[in-house]
């Protein structure tokens, strides 16, 4: 995937991005995650992908520290899904 890709057409940074595949990943951390901006922003970062054609995927650092494998296999799962369409 690509790092902290940029998004022209939605003004917008993703964590990690299957370009081809259309598949978004994004980190989400109570850091950075925890007040009113950012959850009204990334709700509509969401939504904006969508309406793009991307297939977003959100993961909490509880998730990638605790289940990974279901991490793995849902970011395997999408870019399957998106090969398909």
């Amino acid at each position: 995937p690509e790092v902290n890709a940029w998004l022209p057409a939605l003004m917008n940074e993703v964590d990690l991005l299957w370009r081809a595949e259309k598949v978004a990943v994004e980190w989400d951390s109570r850091a950075h995650h925890d007040n009113d901006d950012a959850f009204e922003h990334d709700r509509e970062q969401s939504v904006d992908l969508v309406n793009a054609g991307y297939i977003p995927l959100r993961f909490t650092w509880r998730h990638l520290t605790r289940r990974p494998d279901w991490v793995a296999v849902s970011i395997k799962n999408a870019l399957n899904r998106s090969v398909r369409a």
